[in-house]
C-alpha cells in the first residue's frame, strides 16, 4: 500500500499543492442533491447506524469517528466521538464534501475507491500536515445483489490510538453490513410475496383439473371450506372452470381476466383471473396454477372517481339551468295557484286543466331541485338523531305506498337507541327514495327488508327487496345520472341519494342479481 500512497504524494507535488495549508473541498453537494443521495442510501445508513453504533460502544475507550461515503466520494453522514468530529470539521471533512485527491490531498477514501480495496493512511502518510495527528481507514463496498449501491465506509481516530487491527475490524463491519442488508432485502421481498398471496386466492390443480391445493382466500370464491375444495374439479365452477379447462387442454395462458362473484345480495367480489399450465422437467403437463386477485375496492374507487367527474360537469350545467328555469317557473306556479284560488273555471273543464297544470309544474320544480341536489347537494344541517325514530317515521310515511302495491315493509332494528349526527330531512329523503325504488321493483308485491346495524366505526342501514333485480350491465350504471331501469324514470333518484350520503361522509353501495332482488347498504360514520 505504501507504493500507492507514494504515487499519490507525487501527484500532489506535481499539482503544486501546499502541504502546510488546511485541505479545502472543491466540490460539495447542494441541498437537493444531498437529500436525493440520503434517500438513495437510506437502507445503508440505517444498517451502518445499527452496526456502527455497536462498534463504537464496544470501543468506547478508543475515540472513533465513522462516515458513509457515496460512490463519487461525497460524505453523506458522519457520526461518533464528538471531539474528533469537531476537529474533522475544522479540517474540512464534513457532510456534503467530496473526498478527492485534488481537494483533500492523499486520503484513504480516494485511494480505497480508486484501488477498490481496503486501505489505511496513517499520520505522516497524509500529504497535508494538518492530518498528521490522525489515522484514516477506508473500506469500499458494493452492495450490488440487493441494492445496486457502491461507496465506502471511513473510520477516523487519533494517531495515538492507531492499531493495525482497525482496518480488519472495519472490513468485518462491512461484511456484517452486507449480510444485514441482504437479510432485510430478502425479508422485504418475502413480505411483499406474503402480502400478495394473502390478498390473492390461489388454486393448484392436477392435469385433470382436480384441486390439489388452495389457500384460505379461495373459500370466499368457491363458497366452501378449503378442506372441502381439495379434490373437487374446477370444471364444475361455471364462472371460471371453462377458462381452466382451456389452460389444461390448449396450454393457454390467461392474464387479468375480470370476473365478478356474487355470493349473496349483500356481498360481491370482483377479481382478476390469472391462469397458466404447469409442467415438470420433462415438459409434461402436471396441472394448472390459478390465481384470483381481489380488486373490489379498486373498482369501487374508479367508479366513484368517474361519477365525481360526471357530477362536476353536471354541477356547472345545473347552476345555469336552476337560475334560468326557476325564476319563470315560480311566477307561472304563483299565477296558476292564484287562478285556482279565485275559482276560475269552477265546475268547468278549465278547473281540471288548471289543477293538472299546477301538479305538472310542481313536478318540474321538484325535478329541478333534484337536479341541483344531485349536482351539488347542500351541506347537511346535522343534528344528533336517534336513527330508529327516523326509520320508523319514514316507514310510516311509506306505508300507504306499500299497501297500494301489495308490499310489506319489514323492519329489524336494535332495541338500544343508536344515535348519529345527520341531517334528518335529507336522510328521510334518501330513505323514502330507496324504499320507493324497492316497492317499484316488485310489481306483483313482495317484502321490503329495512335493517339497522352498528359496528365499531360505522352504522349500516340496509334496504333489500325480492324484486326484478338488475343485470351486471345495469348495476354498473345504476349510480350514473339519468340512467334508470324504470320505463318512465328520470335516473336522478339514486344519484341524489348517493350525493347526500357522500356529503355525510358515508357510502352507498348497491348489489343486485337479475330475478332475485336488490340490496342497498347505506354506511354512515359513527364520528
Amino acid at each position: 500500500m505504501t507504493y500507492y500512497i507514494d504515487q499519490s504524494w507525487e501527484r500532489c507535488v506535481l499539482a503544486g499543492k501546499d502541504p502546510r495549508t488546511i485541505p479545502q473541498p472543491i466540490k460539495t453537494l447542494r441541498t437537493e442533491e444531498m437529500k436525493e443521495e440520503l434517500l438513495r442510501y437510506a437502507d445503508v445508513l440505517s444498517v451502518i447506524h445499527l452496526i456502527g453504533l455497536k462498534l463504537l460502544y464496544r470501543l468506547q475507550d478508543t475515540p472513533l469517528l465513522l462516515a458513509l461515503v457515496n460512490q463519487d466520494g461525497y460524505v453523506l453522514e458522519i457520526f461518533g466521538h464528538p471531539e474528533i468530529n469537531h476537529v474533522m470539521r475544522k479540517l474540512g471533512i464534513r457532510e456534503g464534501v467530496q473526498m478527492t485527491e485534488e481537494s483533500m490531498g492523499t486520503n484513504a477514501v480516494y485511494l480505497a475507491q480508486l484501488l477498490k480495496k481496503p486501505i489505511e493512511v496513517v499520520g505522516k502518510q497524509h500529504y497535508h500536515h494538518a492530518l498528521y495527528d490522525f489515522a484514516f481507514y477506508s473500506v469500499p463496498f458494493s452492495f450490488g445483489e440487493a441494492y445496486q449501491l457502491e461507496g465506502a465506509v471511513l473510520m477516523m481516530n487519533r494517531l495515538e490510538d492507531h492499531s493495525r487491527f482497525q482496518l480488519a475490524l472495519l472490513e468485518t463491519m462491512i461484511d456484517s453490513m452486507e449480510r444485514e442488508l441482504l437479510v432485510q432485502h430478502n425479508n422485504r421481498n418475502q413480505s411483499v410475496v406474503n402480502r400478495y398471496l394473502v390478498h390473492s386466492g390461489v388454486i393448484l390443480t392436477d392435469a385433470e383439473g382436480f384441486v390439489v391445493e388452495c389457500n384460505d382466500l379461495v373459500e370466499q370464491i368457491m363458497g366452501c371450506k378449503r378442506a372441502d375444495a381439495i379434490g373437487q374439479s374446477v370444471f364444475d365452477y361455471e364462472l371460471f372452470g371453462g377458462y381452466v379447462k382451456e389452460v389444461l387442454e390448449a396450454g393457454t395462458i390467461i392474464e387479468d381476466l375480470e370476473l365478478t362473484f356474487n355470493h349473496s345480495l349483500a356481498k360481491q367480489m370482483v377479481c382478476l383471473l390469472d391462469a397458466m399450465p404447469l409442467h415438470n422437467e420433462e415438459q409434461e403437463l402436471t396441472g394448472a396454477f390459478v390465481q384470483f386477485r381481489d380488486i373490489t375496492e379498486r373498482k369501487l374507487f374508479v367508479q366513484q372517481t368517474i361519477n365525481s367527474e360526471k357530477y362536476s360537469a353536471i354541477g356547472k350545467m345545473a347552476a345555469g339551468l336552476a337560475h334560468e328555469i326557476r325564476n319563470p317557473l315560480t311566477a307561472v306556479l304563483g299565477f296558476n295557484k292564484l287562478l285556482i284560488q279565485k275559482g276560475i273555471g269552477k265546475g268547468e273543464p278549465e278547473e281540471q286543466y288548471l289543477n293538472i297544470m299546477y301538479n305538472e309544474l310542481q313536478s318540474v320544480s321538484r325535478l329541478i331541485s333534484d337536479f341541483v341536489v344531485m349536482a351539488k347537494p347542500g351541506s347537511p344541517d346535522r343534528k344528533i338523531c336517534v336513527l330508529q325514530e327516523i326509520l320508523h317515521n319514514t316507514m310510516f310515511l311509506m306505508k300507504s305506498q306499500a299497501i297500494l302495491k301489495n308490499t310489506v315493509i319489514h323492519q329489524d332494528y336494535p332495541e338500544a337507541p343508536i344515535q348519529a349526527s345527520i341531517d334528518p330531512t335529507q336522510m328521510k329523503q334518501v330513505l323514502m327514495n330507496l324504499v320507493q325504488n324497492a316497492i317499484d321493483a316488485m310489481p306483483e308485491g313482495g317484502v321490503v327488508e329495512v335493517t339497522l346495524k352498528s359496528s365499531e366505526n360505522c352504522l349500516h342501514i340496509g334496504i333489500s327487496d325480492n324484486g326484478i333485480g338488475m343485470t351486471e350491465e345495469e348495476l354498473a350504471q345504476v349510480l350514473d345520472p339519468f340512467f334508470s331501469t324504470k320505463e318512465n324514470g328520470l335516473g336522478l333518484g339514486l344519484p341524489v341519494c348517493y350525493r347526500i350520503i357522500q356529503n355525510h361522509g358515508g357510502r352507498l353501495s348497491v348489489v343486485s342479481q337479475k330475478g332475485i332482488g336488490t340490496h342497498i347498504d347505506v354506511t354512515l360514520p359513527t364520528d
